[in-house]
């Protein structure tokens, strides 16, 4: 069983859980940089190799050696704390109030879903804790549907579940999920995609930094479907460990002759505003899936 299939098993999780709820802060986050840096300079795991390459798209394929190295240390120490952060933080209501700033312009999309006003979708990347953010705003009210990645393994259903105890209604990617997000959002609901995780399988492809590749498209076809617009949400951490959550104005689906030049365009356009999170919060980008398996070979 390679690194991946052991932190995303049902074992995997339930450790996680354990630790995050069992130890302090300062012991906690001490652990999870610990293991951090032993996975991170294990440059042989498919995991790293993937954060590597997509590190290195991200700094528009002029980083060094050495820099890709620091980058990678860096991710690694983000993600392993965002995980101890969610699993410590997760039932503790009060500080998921204070530990999780919404800005202004993603509590108008909270007050909005609450009163079901309009169909809303939402586009995230998986940048900084995006499953506390979640919870969060959750908590504050806020219901609507996931779309996780189809077939989960037991360490996903767990999360799933996880989830759906908090309000939020996880499904994973399926033509039953496509179905339950229709419905969902013709009676005024909210559907929250993320769009940054690799699709192998699929057949339409996008330019994102620079590069094609192969993402979801759930989002943009639920909207030309239903003639909504896209909100393109942001999250990071800022210096003091809270984290932020943020959403653009809606973003107005774009007509086009042909059905795939439709689904590009638009693609592409809420990518751009999606590289603008990540660029700024590059080593807070969870991608542990390399996003351009044609470059893995491209980097130093």
């Amino acid at each position: 069983m390679n690194a991946r299939a052991i932190l995303n098993s049902r074992l995997g999780v339930e450790t996680a859980l354990w630790l995050g709820r069992t130890l302090p802060m300062r012991t906690g986050r001490a652990l999870a940089d610990a293991i951090a840096g032993l996975i991170s300079r294990r440059g042989d795991l498919a995991p790293v190799r993937a954060v590597r390459c997509n590190q290195f798209v991200v700094q528009d394929m002029q980083a060094s050696s050495a820099e890709l190295d620091h980058l990678v240390r860096a991710t690694f120490r983000s993600a392993a704390r965002c995980i101890f952060d969610f699993y410590h933080w997760m039932d503790n209501p009060r500080a998921l109030l204070t530990q999780v700033v919404v800005e202004s312009s993603f509590q108008s999309i909270i007050e909005q879903t609450i009163r079901q006003e309009r169909a809303t979708i939402l586009a995230l990347p998986h940048v900084a804790n995006f499953d506390l953010v979640g919870r969060a705003v959750a908590q504050r009210g806020m219901r609507f549907q996931a779309i996780t990645p189809p077939a989960p393994p037991g360490g996903y259903q767990l999360q799933n579940k996880l989830r759906s105890q908090a309000g939020m209604e996880a499904t994973p990617a399926s033509m039953e999920a496509v179905r339950l997000a229709t419905q969902r959002l013709k009676a005024g609901g909210c559907v929250v995609t993320g769009v940054d995780r690799p699709v192998p399988e699929a057949k339409v492809f996008s330019r994102f930094f620079g590069h094609s590749a192969s993402l979801p498209l759930a989002h943009i076809r639920l909207a030309l479907r239903l003639d909504l617009p896209v909100y393109v949400v942001g999250v990071a951490q800022d210096e003091v460990s809270r984290y932020h959550i943020w959403s653009s104005e809606p973003v107005a689906m774009q007509r086009c002759p042909h059905a795939d030049e439709e689904l590009v365009v638009n693609a592409e356009t809420i990518l751009k505003m999606i590289e603008e999170n990540i660029r700024e919060y590059s080593v807070q980008w969870n991608m542990t899936y390399p996003v351009w398996p044609q470059l893995l070979d491209d980097m130093p």
